[in-house]
């Protein structure tokens, strides 16, 4: 279950004065996503396994999520495989780009959306589910049932912009996956565990 994984892909897009949806253009560089967006877009979960519910968070996911990661992780590990969650160190201050020469985070997160040349493009997170049965070195028995409904944040949440002179921004998503690791057992071991579910249930640690 420590192997499940959400790949979301983003984009970022602005209102015009009609309040239609455009792309966003080279002036647009004063937007750039939160921290830790694959984990922080999330503002809840719930998580049924065979119609019974076994979590279900609250609308303070996100700070949970952004506090775990950067009260456990050292700085080696924020800077290299976190990335691929959409984690880059702020350093000292979180200040949008040109202000401030300590807001090297901004500036790469804003790059994820928007080129130099000031062209749009997409951008693919992947985050561990930041669930409590989650985080086990086990798998799930055969013929389980999983439900699992993901409530992203709002995008004023989101998005980080000077709000009082910018235009409105929304994030998107495009496309959201579920990857899970699945293995094939061998018929006899089947047949054991099989065996053993009729003694007593699978239990799992929560």
């Amino acid at each position: 279950l420590a192997k499940c994984y959400v790949l979301t892909e983003l984009r970022i897009r602005k209102e015009d004065e009609h309040g239609r949806l455009t792309k966003l253009e080279i002036a647009d560089n004063n937007v750039s996503c939160c921290q830790l967006i694959g984990h922080t877009i999330w503002k809840n979960c719930r998580m049924h396994i065979n119609g019974t519910q076994v979590f279900e968070g609250n609308s303070l996911m996100a700070y949970k999520s952004i506090f775990d990661y950067e009260l456990t992780y050292p700085q080696s590990v924020k800077n290299s495989y976190l990335s691929v969650a959409g984690y880059y160190d702020d350093g000292a201050t979180q200040t949008y780009p040109g202000v401030d020469s300590n807001g090297y985070g901004v500036k790469s997160r804003k790059k994820l959306f928007l080129d130099e040349d000031g062209n749009p493009r997409t951008a693919q997170f992947m985050a561990k589910l930041d669930v409590d049965i989650c985080n086990q070195p086990r798998y799930l028995v055969n013929q389980c049932e999983v439900d699992i409904e993901l409530l992203p944040n709002e995008s004023s949440f989101l998005l980080s912009a000077p709000w009082d002179t910018a235009p409105k921004y929304h994030l998107e998503i495009l496309a959201c996956k579920l990857y899970v690791k699945k293995i094939e057992l061998m018929d006899s071991l089947a047949f054991d565990i099989a065996k053993k579910l009729e003694i007593k249930p699978a239990r799992y640690p929560i």
